[in-house]
């Protein structure tokens, strides 16, 4: 037995040197990864000095005391170049020591010169400010290196075709393959041995790549602080998973690893079927390299019953992806260029890519062993081909088609639950006196706040509104010295915090020196109503509804004549209000239209278990129900 195992390696590393074509690939790789280099910024580059400097200091959870040095730095920074010449001045009038003007005015150039990476520091504070539980400061270029550039290893792959290809192909073209075939252990012992050791390399191969990776990074730039969670890389900003930068870049390998088995079985299979080497490297090639060469970079690239996501492995972990389009006039707005895959939909593929994995292998086995099963056995198999098959498409339709969500079916008065709530455990209110956000115990009457904001104490910054739902807490807030507004969630269960719409344009004083303070006048104050579901987020200001999707950003004006003293409702995934003339009004999100309601006038109206009661303006106030649900 021990024989074949050693015969099977002779073959592929001596017979058809694939020890040189390894002991190459990798030398190879260490010069292509550290001629590559790293992702870094020209600003770092310039001035990698200050900008360890700064790290040094900043570098970890961001703290109240850690929030004030920087604030303290960002002034002497930005005020360095004013105090120089208020400095000269002095010097040059006698009022100070040649000893003193050097000294300070050397402080002042230091400031000066260590502007551009403080502000790219400052930069990140404010990323890491919106979340401080989720994100810490990092230095993340090696990080960023290893995680965020979705591109496979393609001199793996290469090594991968050429090593694996034989393994099967060279009986066949040997005419040894009736010679193995007579004997019991040439049909079925080798077949076996075959694929163990086609995975054996296959998953080597791929771990030894990744180290040259890990190591090569890591000498160049550096790989610290991988404890650090993985949302501290602007990159995963929108990440759903709450993980640790190593234990990222473990899964990446991970995914790798099964990526590889999974194209060493389709190699294996193509091998068998094909019988000729020129057929399956073609073949093989074009499996893995074509979808990167048309779909690289998008979400549908990892929906694809095919190891090429796999083999790349880190945009599973990605969150949503947008560019910036610019219309005429000045205009601007975000197309999603990359969605994310949910954590149910990762699940279900990783599981279809591994039953396929499996089939591949048994399917490889069965043809080379020549096998001829019973026909159940053979009508089971083509049942079960089928419902992969199935299972795969359902998977890619899902993945890349934006479907309803039952969320949106609830009723919800959103002038009432804009400053109350309630959940199965906690009745929720909003204090605007205090700018707090208050939940009370239905069971022990205990009252508490529920913000968790390190930084709440900031008074600049305002709550609008709440919204309680499926036991949640979501609020809005603006701060009066920058446009926009965020909106964050808060667990009922742990209270954790986790943001999830901003569109606020930070720190506009005198930001890289460039910019200046807008007028408040120019500030976009929203209405203290809002309120969404997984797909969107809607909000009144002053007569105007709007509706934003939460995937793309785009936003949308759906009527300019709401009455919102009079109530606004949402009944599942509609809203109903009541317009300038009194007339009752539904908009109807399948259509995105506005219907008026069977001539409805009214000023004042409730919905309730599908039912939808009003008093008619035109009938001396007389209450009339409508079922919305016929």
């Amino acid at each position: 037995m021990s024989s074949l195992w050693l015969e099977e390696f002779n073959k592929l590393f001596v017979k058809q040197k694939g020890w040189i074509i390894v002991t190459i690939a990798l030398l190879f790789k260490i010069v292509i990864t550290i001629q590559s280099g790293y992702h870094t910024e020209t600003i770092i580059e310039r001035n990698p000095e200050g900008y360890h400097y700064y790290l040094q200091q900043y570098t970890g959870p961001l703290t109240t005391e850690k929030e004030q040095q920087m604030k303290q730095e960002y002034e002497a920074v930005v005020h360095a170049q004013y105090e120089l010449d208020k400095l000269s001045q002095q010097w040059q009038a006698g009022e100070i020591e040649d000893i003193y003007y050097k000294d300070k005015s050397k402080q002042y150039y230091e400031k000066m010169s260590n502007s551009a990476v403080f502000h790219l520091l400052y930069n990140q504070y404010f990323y890491v400010k919106e979340a401080p539980s989720e994100r810490y400061i990092v230095d993340e270029r090696g990080w960023n290196t290893l995680l965020s550039h979705g591109i496979p290893d393609f001199l793996l792959l290469l090594v991968l075709i050429i090593l694996l290809t034989p393994l099967f192909c060279y009986e066949y073209e040997q005419d040894m393959i009736l010679l193995l075939q007579s004997s019991k252990k040439g049909k079925y012992v080798v077949g076996i041995i075959k694929l163990v050791i086609g995975s054996f390399i296959a998953l080597m191969l791929t771990l030894l790549f990744y180290i040259v990776d890990w190591i090569c990074v890591h000498a160049m730039v550096g790989l610290h602080h991988g404890n650090y969670p993985l949302q501290s890389l602007t990159y995963f900003s929108t990440s759903d998973y709450k993980i640790t930068l190593n234990e990222a870049l473990l899964l990446k390998l991970l995914l790798r690893m099964i990526g590889s088995l999974f194209f060493m079985g389709c190699i294996s299979l193509i091998g068998v079927i094909s019988k000729k080497t020129i057929i399956t490297l073609f073949t093989s090639s074009v499996l893995v390299l074509l979808p990167f060469v048309l779909l690289m970079g998008q979400s549908l690239l990892y929906y694809l019953p095919i190891p090429a996501g796999l083999l790349e492995g880190s945009a599973y972990l990605w969150g949503d992806k947008y560019t910036i389009l610019y219309a005429t006039g000045g205009s601007s707005t975000r197309q999603i260029t990359f969605q994310a895959l949910e954590k149910k939909e990762f699940l279900m593929l990783l599981m279809f890519y591994l039953l396929v994995t499996v089939l591949l292998f048994v399917f490889t086995f069965r043809k080379y062993a020549g096998i001829q099963w019973k026909a159940k056995y053979n009508s089971n198999l083509v049942k079960l081909g089928l419902v992969v098959c199935i299972f795969s498409s359902s998977i890619m339709l899902q993945g890349c088609q934006s479907s309803e969500n039952s969320d949106h079916i609830f009723t919800y008065h959103v002038n009432k639950g804009a400053y109350t709530g309630e959940t199965e455990n906690y009745n929720v209110h909003m204090q605007i006196e205090d700018n707090d956000i208050v939940a009370t115990n239905k069971i022990t009457g205990e009252q508490f706040s529920i913000i968790r904001d390190p930084f709440k104490q900031n008074s600049s910054k305002k709550i609008l509104s709440i919204f309680v739902h499926e036991g949640w807490t979501y609020y809005s807030t603006q701060d009066e010295k920058y446009a926009g507004i965020q909106i964050y969630g808060i667990s009922m269960e742990n209270f954790k915090q986790t943001l999830i719409y901003s569109n606020m344009k930070e720190n506009q004083e005198e930001f890289f020196g460039m910019l200046t303070r807008e007028n408040k006048e120019q500030l976009s104050t929203v209405n203290s109503l809002f309120w969404l579901n997984k797909n969107n987020i809607y909000y009144v200001q002053g007569s105007e509804l709007f509706i934003m999707d939460r995937k793309t950003n785009k936003m949308k004006l759906v009527t300019n004549d709401v009455v919102t003293g009079i109530g606004v409702f949402y009944y599942n995934g509609d809203v109903f209000y009541v317009d300038l003339q009194y007339r009752l009004k539904r908009y109807l999100y399948n259509t995105g239209e506005v219907h008026t309601v069977n001539d409805i006038y009214t000023e004042d109206f409730y919905i309730e278990d599908n039912i939808l009661y009003y008093k008619e303006l035109l009938n001396k106030q007389q209450v009339s129900t409508l079922n919305l649900a016929l």
